[in-house]
């Protein structure tokens, strides 16, 4: 007879117990970004920005599950999950942080030859206001959460006296999000109408399991480990999009040049504290001791970081322009 080892979770965390920046220097990692149409933009100059928002995530999910395969009798497991959340940052620092990330996108924009029509050209056509229009900052409901992938709570923000016309979930796939009307409204006003939407996060998350076995006994231990480390990281298809006028079937008059890989400024931004409730500390020894009967065990940790709201502005600041820059470089390229 087949004998398990009770499963081994663990959780380890990267702490980073000084509020600095480490520098503020992006890992030596290639960005990569993505492009799709672009080809479309060669001859236009004159642009329309119709939203610009940036998206903070404030709350996340992450998990690592170490077990055998789907063939195998062994239904033993090791599971763990780490929640959580960023504390610290007030929303007058999150929307001045996408000001700010507003005027220096406009000036890299500018800086490359484009001249941006004016807003109220938009927002004063009828069909502007017949498009619906999202409060901010915007918080997805649970069930709009689940449905777009997301594991835990964001708040979006855009310029002061902007519009949100769509809020873009992660993950999501790299084509241009633009309502219909936005399109319409481009081709009527015989301009393109540029979108561009960042996702902010304040940490990696990353899981690791591993399965190892006594050849004397025949015993099999399962172990899960999540890890968080303090990193502002702008995330996948963040980036620009754009529309000219509605796309057919033969003709695709819409584009992007979005973020295909993360773009990190590593470093602490606050302190990281373990605050895993009394109560789910209590359901993890139950799960523990219930695994020894049933060979399968979960673990919860909850884990708050609290940012220092300048240092933390500071990072995503540089994350942002650090996109900007590459995702521009591509836009303009061309390519």
């Amino acid at each position: 007879m087949k004998t398990l080892a009770v499963p081994f979770i663990a959780l380890t965390l990267a702490i980073g117990g000084c509020a600095s920046m480490g520098g503020g220097e992006a890992e030596e990692k290639k960005i990569e970004v993505v492009t799709d149409n672009l080809e479309k933009m060669e001859d236009s100059k004159e642009v329309y920005l119709g939203q610009f928002s940036v998206t903070f995530v404030v709350k996340d999910k992450a998990s690592a599950t170490s077990q055998s395969s789907m063939f195998s009798k062994d239904r033993a497991y090791a599971k763990a999950i780490l929640k959580s959340e960023l504390l610290g940052v007030p929303e007058e620092t999150m929307q001045a942080i996408t000001d700010e990330a507003y005027k220096s996108f406009v000036s890299k924009l500018k800086a490359q030859g484009y001249t941006i029509r004016n807003y109220s050209d938009l927002t004063s056509s009828k069909a502007w206001s017949g498009m619906d229009k999202l409060e901010t900052p915007y918080q997805p409901s649970a069930v709009g959460s689940f449905f777009k992938g997301d594991q835990g709570k964001t708040l979006t923000f855009t310029p002061a006296g902007t519009d949100l016309l769509v809020y873009k979930g992660y993950p999501s796939a790299p084509n241009p999000v633009a309502p219909y009307k936005l399109a319409e409204l481009a081709g009527d006003l015989g301009y393109p109408i540029l979108t561009a939407n960042y996702r902010v996060h304040f940490a990696n998350l990353s899981g690791q399991t591993d399965r190892s076995m006594d050849y004397n006994t025949g015993k099999r231990t399962y172990s899960a480990e999540v890890s968080l480390g303090q990193a502002i990281n702008v995330q996948p298809t963040s980036g620009i999009t754009f529309v000219k006028g509605v796309s057919s079937t033969f003709s695709n008059k819409a584009g992007y040049a979005q973020l295909e890989t993360p773009v990190i400024i590593g470093g602490a931004f606050g302190e990281t504290e373990d605050t895993t409730s009394g109560a789910q500390k209590a359901a993890n020894a139950f799960s523990s001791l219930l695994g020894m009967v049933s060979g399968g065990s979960s673990d919860v940790t909850e884990v708050t970081v609290n940012a220092d709201p300048v240092v933390y502005a500071r990072g995503v600041a540089q994350a942002i322009d650090l996109t900007n820059d590459e995702v521009l470089k591509a836009f303009v390229a061309g390519e």
